[in-house]
């Protein structure tokens, strides 16, 4: 008796751990310098590569990467001149030197995110292809320079608000916690592999015996 529920529970287990495991790896994901990362498309060409991140953190904290390619030197501007190319109209931002409106239409749900009510953006980068050590851009798109290998996040939040309040408030770039990031595989399908192998085995068991 004691066997067969543990059959039987190893069963249900084991189909839970698989179909978790399964819904983990549904997403696209793009290497990037070996970290996996949900990216919306790739944008542009060449032989660098960097991970453009937008987030809008006042919409259920919805967070975008992009991929951007390119040859020789490339800045900001251009980073998000070829996005706006690739996304065939569902990405646009105001060509100003420092953004007041920037937009994406997430293609799964045709929701349009953008930062035109606050008129506030904050942008951050990365050289560190682990996505730490993040420092606040100090110049407009057309100035701040993209690195082969770097991040780029463009943080936007109705909460960036003019004086008198000025609050600057927002979360801080941490692609890690952004959702973007393909975790690696977890305890769960560790678990799953170890009962699985559990009850494998005890199915042989049984059937030796019958057998014997």
């Amino acid at each position: 008796m004691h066997m067969k529920r543990f059959i039987t529970l190893a069963r249900v287990l084991f189909t839970g751990a698989l179909f978790a495991a399964a819904t983990a790896q549904a997403s696209i994901s793009y290497n990037f310098n070996g970290i996996l990362v949900d990216t919306e498309f790739v944008a542009g060409s060449g032989a660098n590569s960097a991970m453009i991140v937008l987030a809008y953190p006042d919409v259920s904290g919805s967070v975008f990467a992009f991929t951007y390619q390119w040859d020789g030197s490339a800045k900001l501007s251009d980073a998000y001149n070829a996005i706006e190319t690739a996304s065939g109209g569902s990405f646009y931002w105001d060509k100003s030197t420092f953004i007041l409106d920037i937009q994406y239409t997430d293609p799964d749900t045709t929701t349009t995110y953008n930062s035109n009510s606050s008129g506030w953006t904050g942008s951050y980068n990365t050289s560190q292809s682990d996505a730490t050590g993040w420092t606040s851009n100090v110049v407009g798109v057309y100035d701040q320079d993209v690195l082969d290998g770097s991040w780029q996040w463009m943080n936007t939040d109705t909460q960036l608000t003019a004086s008198p309040e000025n609050d600057w408030s927002g979360p801080t770039p941490n692609a890690y916690s952004s959702g973007i990031i393909v975790p690696e595989p977890s305890q769960y399908a560790l678990a799953a592999g170890v009962i699985g192998a559990a009850f494998l085995l005890t199915s042989r068991r049984k059937r030796a015996s019958r057998h014997a």
